[in-house]
């Protein structure tokens, strides 16, 4: 009988497989703006749009939300990591600290909803943020 840890577990399995297809076609590997690490192909994981209509992508939501503080964003997107969909990166919820990530230690992931981040963090750990929270873990320290 399939559990939840091994369908999570499958899951994450499937898309690890997918991640690692080498970059398809030939195209040059954007690079995080924060941490450097290539950004995976044709894959958003955190977007911020500039008032100026300017994007810039980032490798993980630890990285993007560490760019949050500055002048003249106009919004921001994450991938929910479950569903693949770009949603609202101030209404997300953050993992930070676990055992599954994209670009850089420690890990964050971006979920929509607090109920499947808890689900994950039972299998990979990690801590469940607001994106309140998530903002002065990443702020707060550097002021």
């Amino acid at each position: 009988m399939l559990n939840y840890k091994s369908i999570v577990s499958l899951v994450f399995s499937l898309l690890l497989s997918i991640s690692v297809i080498p970059f398809a076609f030939g195209e040059e590997a954007e690079m995080c703006g924060v941490c450097g690490t290539p950004i995976q192909a044709g894959s958003i994981i955190f977007e911020i749009t500039y008032e100026d209509g300017k994007k810039e992508k980032l490798g993980c939501p630890g990285c993007g939300i560490s760019m949050m503080s500055g002048k003249g964003i106009k919004s921001a997107v994450t991938m929910d990591f479950l569903s693949r969909e770009m949603i609202d990166a101030k209404k997300a919820y953050y993992l930070k600290d676990t055992e599954v990530g994209y670009c850089c230690k420690p890990n964050w992931l971006s979920f929509k909803s607090k109920s499947d981040a808890e689900k994950f963090s039972k299998g990979f750990g990690g801590e469940v943020i607001s994106y309140e929270q998530a903002i002065k873990e990443k702020h707060g320290m550097h002021h």
